[in-house]
């Protein structure tokens, strides 16, 4: 066969083929010994007593078991370490969206809180301008102060249902957390 012409699919899957390791050098623990047995077929029952009556020794087989029983505890550990740093993730990535969230609310109460600054002092503005006498400046914004009070009061309606719900799913979030709870 001509490599070349092969595309990449086809080299993924006759890659044992062209592999110019053998199968076995390619299946390895640093834990365990190298197998014993190869399956290569079916075997015969002669060949099966014979490799049977050749491992009897049991030095051989207690180092097995004792290196496997050493390959699972360094897989054990290994999933209690993934697991707890899984936890530590999660509990970080908890933290920044509560720390975003409560960012994002007090931006939003900086807001309303500067919307309703601008409008007493329009009001404040305009009482001065009464209090002084002129005329034209009640006339000029009389229509237009109740129109402004109204989207006023909508737009700090809506923030505050706005911060509820914030509060409510911070309040949410921490009750779910173990360890925000400990303290």
């Amino acid at each position: 066969m001509n490599p070349k012409a092969m595309d990449s699919a086809d080299m993924l899957l006759m890659g044992l083929e062209f592999s110019h390791k053998p199968g076995v050098d390619l299946i390895r623990n640093c834990d365990l010994p190298p197998p014993q047995k190869i399956f290569t077929g079916m075997a015969r029952v002669k060949d099966r007593e014979r490799d049977e009556a050749e491992s009897g020794g049991v030095e051989e087989k207690l180092e097995l078991l004792k290196a496997l029983r050493l390959s699972q505890t360094r897989a054990r550990e290994a999933e209690r370490k993934a697991a707890k740093l899984m936890e530590e993730r999660d509990c970080i990535s908890r933290a920044f969206e509560d720390e975003a969230r409560l960012i994002f609310f007090y931006r939003q109460s900086v807001k309303l809180l500067q919307l309703r600054l601008s409008n007493l002092q329009k009001m404040h503005d305009e009482e001065e301008s009464r209090r002084n006498g002129d005329s034209d400046a009640p006339a000029a914004g009389g229509g237009g102060g109740g129109e402004a009070m109204k989207w006023v009061w909508a737009l700090a309606i809506c923030f505050t249902v706005v911060g509820v719900g914030f509060l409510y799913g911070y309040t949410c979030n921490v009750d779910e957390d173990p360890i925000l709870n400990q303290r």
